[in-house]
């Protein structure tokens, strides 16, 4: 699996050859360019997810990323968890709720 660093330089390097494909260009033909360029980069990833069996980052279409949880992260609410994964951190909270507040 690649590791959120080397995605973020591929992705530069990315952006590095269309600022390339763009300079020079009239500035009416950016937009049309950058469509195509997308086009470009989608039928790349089809074929890496079809032919190769590959999601972008590397992983295997049937392996999962690490996820940590920790619950009880808030002491004084009710319910928390603290959720990690390898690029999101999420803090969740449940108040607790009165039986009443369901019954209306």
């Amino acid at each position: 699996m690649l590791s959120p660093q080397l995605i973020k330089r591929k992705r530069r390097k990315i952006n590095a050859v269309k600022l390339d494909l763009l300079e020079g260009l009239d500035e009416e033909l950016h937009a049309s360019y950058l469509k195509q360029f997308k086009e470009v980069e989608k039928e790349i990833v089809r074929e890496n997810i079809l032919g190769h069996q590959r999601r972008i980052d590397g992983r295997s279409l049937t392996e999962v990323r690490n996820i940590e949880i920790e619950t009880n992260f808030l002491p004084s609410v009710h319910g928390s968890a603290l959720l990690l994964g390898a690029k999101h951190k999420l803090l969740l909270q449940q108040p607790l709720v009165q039986e009443e507040t369901f019954k209306q």
